[in-house]
């Protein structure tokens, strides 16, 4: 089983290589034999790493479809796949990395994942990093020059909100309020200060 997880990511990394369709009945056989191993779950160490290649072709892949196989295998795998504390915050923070890529295609498929994990995670994991999702998504909506996206965003900010407990809500809230305070007299002198606040990544 750990041959079978070390080939798959080595298919995977030949596949987003060559993104080119050349390897698409090896990608389609790869990603059936991954989410056969995340379901059942057969549990080996070197399915970890095989993920971080998934968590980057949600986003880079030039196929539509393939990025939403990637980001349905990485979610099923998140919420299911033994995993401790710290490498359950890796994989979760692997769901934001998307959210600067160069390209508006990838930065799309990377918030309707986030969307899907706010959605689907357990409302404990969502509200133990709320901040962290916030500060992320807050610093994409001042940034984003693209209007898809900037629309994606606050939907996405939505879900989220909807998501965490209502202390945690508030808190968010009053974190908005402090910041603008705050970047209301910073811009009159010196640069506006970065909404920081993420454990994740």
């Amino acid at each position: 089983l750990r041959a079978v997880a070390s080939s798959a990511r080595a298919a995977l990394s030949e596949a987003a290589l060559a993104d080119d369709g050349s390897f698409a009945s090896t990608r389609a056989a790869t990603y059936a034999l991954l989410l056969a191993m995340v379901r059942r779950p057969v549990v080996v160490a070197e399915i970890y790493d095989v993920m971080d290649a998934v968590a980057e072709l949600q986003v880079t892949s030039l196929e539509r479809a393939e990025r939403k196989r990637a980001s349905a295998i990485l979610l099923k795998f998140v919420l299911t796949y033994p995993m401790g504390k710290k490498r359950q915050k890796h994989h979760l923070g692997q769901l934001l990395l998307g959210l600067d890529y160069a390209y508006e295609e990838g930065r799309l498929a990377a918030l309707d994942a986030l969307a899907a994990a706010l959605r689907a995670l357990p409302p404990a994991t969502v509200d133990e990093h709320g901040a962290s999702f916030f500060a992320q998504l807050a610093m994409r909506c001042g940034n984003e020059a693209s209007a898809a996206c900037a629309a994606r965003v606050r939907d996405v900010l939505a879900t989220l909100l909807g998501r965490v407990a209502p202390e945690t809500r508030a808190g968010l809230l009053q974190r908005c309020l402090d910041f603008l305070d705050v970047a209301g007299r910073a811009g009159k002198e010196s640069e506006i200060p970065n909404f920081k606040g993420s454990d994740l990544g």
